[in-house]
This record gives C-alpha cells, sequence and structure tokens, in this order.
C-alpha cells in the first residue's frame, strides 16, 4: 500500500490537506481514485490509515494501523563528509533504504564542498522522506546539521563505531567481531578519505580503524557498502 509521511502542520483533525506535489502523485503516478485508502506515517510514528477525499485533496483518517515500533535493527548513523554534485543526495536515499537512522553532513580538511545552503538541506529531507516512504520504514531519518569534524572531536563521540580508512584492520575480520549495538555509527570521508590526523583524533575517541581492502572506493559508496554488511551480518545471526 502506497505511504506518504506528513509534516504535522498538515494534520487538521482528521483530515490530511495534501500538497500539489502528492496529489500529482497519487491521481496521475499511481492512479489512486477518491476513497481509496492510503497509509500515513505520522508526526508520532503511528502508521495511520486513511481515504482519498472526493476532490482527491485531502486524506479522511480512518484509524490507527500501527503503533510505533522500534527501528528495525541496529539504529545506524552515518557521519559522511559532504560530496560534490549531488552524491550526498544519494548517500541520504540509500542510507534510508539500507537502514541509517541518522545523517551527518561533515566538513573535514579534504572536503571540496565548505558550505551547504538551505535549499541542498531541503532536498536531502525531501529524498529522505520520499525514500523512507517506497521503504516502508516507521520513522523518517534524521537529516544533522553540518558539522566540522575537529568540533565533533572537541565536544567527543559517545556512539561506538568505525572510522573507514585504509590503515585499519580488515572490514572481514572487524565484522566477525562486531557485536551488534543498539546505536552504531560509521565514519566516512571525502574524496581522497580523511587526513592521517583525523583517523589518529577518531581512534583516539574510541572508533576503531576499518579497512574495506586494497581497492579504491567512491566516498558515497564506501559507507552504503558497510551498513549493507552489518545489516546482513545482523539478519545473518538471526536477529532481524
Amino acid at each position: 500500500m502506497i505511504r506518504l509521511a506528513v509534516e504535522p502542520a498538515r494534520w487538521g483533525g482528521t483530515r490530511i490537506w495534501l500538497t500539489a506535489a502528492e496529489i500529482h502523485y497519487l491521481r496521475r503516478v499511481m492512479r489512486r481514485r477518491s476513497g481509496d485508502l492510503v497509509e500515513v506515517l505520522g508526526p508520532d510514528q503511528t502508521v495511520y490509515l486513511a481515504r482519498l477525499s472526493e476532490d482527491g485533496r485531502a486524506l479522511a483518517l480512518v484509524g490507527p494501523r500501527a503503533a510505533p515500533t522500534a527501528p528495525p535493527g541496529p539504529a545506524f548513523t552515518l557521519y559522511q563528509a559532504v560530496l560534490k554534485g549531488d552524491r550526498f543526495t544519494e548517500v541520504v536515499e540509500k542510507g534510508t533504504e539500507l537502514g541509517v537512522w541518522r545523517f551527518v553532513p561533515l566538513i573535514t580538511r579534504r572536503t571540496v564542498v565548505r558550505e551547504v545552503s538551505p535549499a541542498r538541506r531541503r532536498r536531502w529531507e525531501t529524498v529522505g522522506r520520499e525514500a523512507a516512504e517506497q521503504c516502508g520504514r516507521p520513522a523518517l531519518p534524521e537529516i544533522g546539521g553540518v558539522e566540522r569534524l575537529e568540533a565533533l572531536v572537541a565536544r567527543g563521540n559517545p556512539e561506538p563505531g568505525w572510522v573507514l580508512d585504509p590503515s585499519g584492520i580488515p572490514f572481514a575480520v572487524a565484522i566477525r567481531e562486531w557485536l551488534p549495538d543498539l546505536h552504531w555509527s560509521l565514519w566516512v570521508g571525502p574524496e581522497g578519505g580523511f587526513a592521517p590526523e583525523e583517523v589518529a583524533a577518531l581512534t583516539k575517541l574510541g572508533l576503531e580503524a576499518v579497512s574495506l581492502g586494497p581497492l579504491v572506493w567512491r566516498a558515497e559508496n564506501a559507507g552504503l557498502w558497510a551498513v549493507a554488511m552489518l545489516r546482513g551480518a545482523w539478519l545473518a545471526r538471526g536477529e532481524g
């Protein structure tokens, strides 16, 4: 069934007003008619059933379909250096489908992009919402504010996790020893990777440096591949 994620401001009692884009999506793309049922992900992370109105411009709530649920598996946080072009958008889209629950854009020493416009952030949030709707997640991903790596290091990092770097232990070794935690972080550098001093600072905080092997990975793919492998390991252990 089609699922939409709706902001709190558009809930009017038992009626939800649709945006022009949602009207086009439901009526033109998905060929839904008045009276058809749609799933709605509410601001409280409850999934509701709603019926398309006669004029196709609103949804009428029928009732809750499912109560809020915990993330299916570890709640991954992806600390990803901001990338050139629209490649960070790809990270948000695919990462949401793979189970990343929080994205933190990083500015590092080797990051080419030094500023992120409000329009770019809105684009990330839109793509994250659409990806969550498509894959049926129980909640939208969180897109954190852009952080400078040195500031994060200065504040400390309470989350366990790995920093991806060629100097680290082999991924195959690390994943065999991985004990799934409710919260797990992956740190991915920009094109060219983290600077050696950045890796040293992160490992000093308790993160472990992990290598993906001798091949050179594109910056937008490395973290996603690691998330996919970790989720696969979690499922293989019969925990999902």
